[in-house]
């Protein structure tokens, strides 16, 4: 197969735009472009954290963060339950996860993003997305100009929200166009954070209300942009908790790749055609993982245009099925 530069945007996503079942659903890959750590740097920041405090010698160091280069999220659970025992209170979350300044102000990708006039989930903690409704809400702009449009805005910024605490998962924020929803927390409350394995089991519980709103996420149509390899582990844990089926081909995940992994892609297809996902990969053979930006830029200036808020009748039916 042909790994494009730029794929095309596939008629499920378009379609889901047009009716307001647009459900964009952002990894850490994005927020790594502007200089954010990945999961293994997030964690190697916890280890370092609790070696300068003193909790554990430069042996156990070294071990944990081999062990971490496996498997970062079991070093954070590990550095989470030592901190805990420890009483140490001067892990500054916000300050592991701010971005580059240069990076910061060289990418426009979260700007791309919001632009698809969706609703967002993401699982990242930091407020990048966040911070993007926060400037809608200074300048309004109106629909972009094409043949069909009106002068109506695609999303009011004042009726948007941004929702990260346990108690504010509600298949109800699914509603507006332009709502973000942090699934794991975020750093404006950094002690309620979802990152340990035991802390996800009970978060997704069967009954509890992430375990609520990802029903009501994947009945509608998602896009899954900025995932790669350190998170397949939580999105495929995502993935089944939500119940998603190989009965119907209805999301899409972005992925980028190198154009040699051509029979690679082929088999990654297959594997999440079972559950549910469209895999559309794009090439990094040149640019590295900025070329995701670049399919970001254009896939927005297609979708923002005839993106659609929900209906009505069909958020109250989610919400009638879920709940």
């Amino acid at each position: 197969m042909n790994i494009p530069k730029l794929p095309d945007i596939p008629d499920n996503i378009k379609n889901a735009a047009i009716q307001g079942k647009l459900i964009i659903f952002v990894g850490a890959g994005v927020s790594r472009l502007l200089g954010c750590p990945s999961w293994t740097e997030f964690a190697e920041k916890h280890l370092e954290a609790i070696k300068n405090a003193g909790i554990i010698n430069h042996f156990v160091y070294d071990r944990l963060k081999e062990m971490g280069q496996r498997d970062p999220r079991k070093l954070l659970t590990i550095c989470k339950v030592l901190i805990k025992e420890a009483g140490l209170k001067k892990i500054n979350i916000g300050e592991m996860l701010k971005p580059d300044p240069v990076k910061l102000k060289k990418h426009k990708i979260y700007q791309y993003l919001y632009s698809f006039n969706a609703v967002y989930v993401t699982t990242n903690f930091d407020d990048l997305l966040d911070r993007e409704l926060k400037k809608r809400r200074l300048v309004i702009s109106p629909r972009p100009s094409t043949p069909n449009a009106t002068t109506t805005p695609l999303i009011k910024p004042e009726d948007c929200k941004v929702f990260y605490k346990e108690n504010d998962l509600h298949v109800s924020t699914l509603i507006n166009n332009g709502n973000i929803i942090h699934l794991h927390g975020c750093l404006n409350d950094p002690d309620n954070l979802i990152i340990t394995f035991p802390e996800y089991a009970k978060h997704y519980e069967a009954g509890s209300r992430a375990s609520f709103l990802l029903q009501g996420v994947f009945k509608k149509t998602v896009l899954f942009v900025g995932y790669g390899l350190e998170e397949y582990e939580i999105l495929e844990y995502i993935l089944q908790k939500a119940g998603t089926t190989k009965n119907e081909i209805k999301h899409t995940m972005l992925l980028a790749a190198f154009k040699e992994e051509s029979e690679l892609m082929d088999q990654m297809k297959k594997y999440y055609q079972g559950m549910g996902i469209q895999l559309i990969p794009f090439s990094k053979t040149e640019n590295g993982h900025e070329q995701l930006e670049e399919v970001i830029k254009k896939w927005s200036q297609e979708i923002g245009s005839i993106a659609e808020p929900p209906g009505f009748l069909e958020n109250k039916k989610i919400i009638d099925e879920v709940i």
